[in-house]
């Protein structure tokens, strides 16, 4: 045998012959000397959510599964029983099979499950499980403990199975316990506030806000910790960091533009419309279309304010609205790489520009 191949690797590290680090650079040395980056397709971030039918059909039936157990099983056994299941199944699926779709499913299921056993925590300190967090009351702060207690639980399912979706809802969980503990500690002073304005708004929900932000921070910073060890985005680190980046982005972007936007008045929406500008950059620079998907939002809202202002329709605004931010987007997914090759050129050498992912010309 000559020649080893992806697959190869991967099966190196799971056998303990390689570590992940030492496979990513294997890789990445071998597929750079035969150009790999450049032959990659001009729009491509690598993501892989199945990889055939075989997997899609375990996964019906995994769904059948516990669906059966939740119609079979008493509902105050399902959750444990469930979670017992689960971690069999990993076992299998996903330590020793390495199958995505499952291994995705079933860490869903997981944090499922350990739901279920929060709100029951909830109701066992008589509290109304969807009312304890939002009323920041007394129950906010068990919310919280309960919600740290799932992140840890998700934290040690990553762990033992080392599957990057489940920092997903592990970060979730964290996200939870945050927000919950920021509000029960500094409760609004303004009543009457919903979603989305009493998690996102800096000004009329200050503290919720705050820890949004915070989070959104921190998972950002963690994704580009995976990301710088793995430019050429061919190992596990890659996939970790595009999980993260999923749930950092909407907690930065909707926390920045929705204060901004809410500021109303042309100062607002220019902030509004800056910022977007600001995180489009931001998304092309790191590589990441998350950030900018999750703007999309406040995009669309700050044209139709711009629309509306001159007075047309509202089969108008709406068209012009819609019609000019999908232009925006299929021209910027289009002409991606030649935008980020032309940002990277622009900007001077910082710190870690070299560990980005390369641009293509």
């Amino acid at each position: 045998m000559d020649q080893f191949t992806r697959s190869d690797v991967e099966s190196a590290v799971a056998a303990g012959v390689l570590d992940e680090r030492q496979a990513a650079a294997l890789l990445a040395h071998g597929q750079a000397r035969q150009g790999y980056r450049d032959r990659m397709a001009a729009d491509d971030e690598p993501f892989e959510f199945f990889r055939g039918f075989g997997e899609i059909f375990i996964a019906v039936g995994l769904v059948m599964l516990f669906a059966a157990l939740h119609a079979l099983v008493p509902s105050a056994l399902a959750p444990t029983v469930g979670l017992i299941g689960i971690v069999a199944l990993a076992v299998y699926f996903t330590r020793k099979r390495r199958m995505s779709l499952p291994s995705i499913l079933l860490a869903t299921a997981f944090a499922i499950e350990m739901g279920y056993v929060l709100i029951a925590g909830l109701e066992a300190f008589g509290a109304a499980p969807w009312d304890s967090f939002w009323d920041y009351g007394e129950h906010g702060f068990v919310a919280a403990g309960l919600a740290a207690a799932g992140f840890c639980a998700m934290a040690a399912y990553y762990a033992v199975f080392r599957l990057p979706f489940a920092l997903a809802p592990t970060a979730v969980f964290g996200l939870t316990a945050l927000t919950a503990l920021a509000a029960s500690l500094f409760p609004p002073t303004l009543s009457g506030l919903q979603f989305p304005e009493a998690l996102f708004d800096l000004a009329s929900s200050p503290a919720p806000a705050i820890a949004m932000l915070t989070f959104g921070l921190l998972a950002f910073a963690v994704a580009m910790r995976f990301d710088f060890k793995d430019p050429y985005r061919l190992s596990r680190y890659a996939a970790c960091a595009f999980w993260l980046h999923v749930v950092a982005a909407p907690a930065l972007v909707n926390t920045i533009c929705l204060t901004f936007y809410n500021l109303g008045g042309g100062l607002g929406y220019a902030a509004a419309a800056a910022a977007f500008v600001l995180i489009a950059c931001l998304a092309l620079l790191i590589d990441r279309r998350s950030f900018l998907l999750a703007g999309v939002v406040y995009a669309a809202l700050v044209l139709g304010a711009a629309f509306e202002a001159t007075g047309g329709a509202d089969s108008i605004v709406f068209g012009g609205t819609v019609g000019l931010l999908g232009a925006g987007i299929t021209l910027l997914g289009a002409k991606w790489t030649a935008a980020r090759a032309g940002l990277l050129a622009a900007l001077p050498n910082f710190p870690g520009k070299d560990r980005l992912p390369p641009a293509v010309s």
